[in-house]
């Protein structure tokens, strides 16, 4: 899904297990919010094409930089596959947003050359301590909210903040 806030795209990663996920889209892309949404479906078993078929939807909804990325920490190994293609397209992304729906810490982290390459904030509920310290070890900011409409005010209040 993608949401336009102030100046800032705001780039929503699917997910389809994460019920705050898909609030959080809804409550980001509800009418009059100025937004264009799009849906990746993935066939099972190819969890290998799923960062392909993501950046390609991306490229297909052409939202207006800088982006800010948002993901579940389930979707969060889709994060380096997305910088390169953004990098590529020469799409500034200006930050990316990981949402602890619950699952505690990701089991791979993602960072490398490739990712992250913009400041990255952990939304996390008030007892996920994993996550929390996996983000501190890492130099993330973390957020505390719970409920999907404190989430997108959170993402949309980092929208308006980090746009240049």
């Amino acid at each position: 899904m993608l949401a336009v806030v102030g100046a800032c795209s705001i780039v929503i990663l699917p997910d389809e297990a994460s019920a705050a996920r898909a609030e959080c889209a809804e409550i980001l892309t509800a009418p009059g919010s100025n937004c264009a949404a799009f849906d990746v479906e993935v066939p099972p078993g190819a969890s290998d094409l799923k960062s392909v078929q993501v950046c390609a939807a991306i490229m297909v909804a052409a939202p207006r930089p800088p982006l800010l990325i948002v993901t579940t920490l389930a979707s969060m190994h889709l994060l380096p596959a997305v910088a390169r293609a953004q990098r590529a397209a020469r799409q500034l992304v200006c930050g990316y947003v990981l949402i602890d729906a619950g699952q505690g810490a990701p089991g791979a982290d993602p960072s490398g050359e490739s990712w992250p390459d913009a400041p990255v904030f952990l939304i996390a509920g008030i007892g996920d301590a994993a996550a929390r310290s996996h983000a501190k070890l890492r130099g993330w900011q973390v957020f505390d909210a719970e409920a999907p409409t404190e989430i997108a005010f959170l993402i949309g209040e980092l929208a308006l903040e980090l746009a240049p």
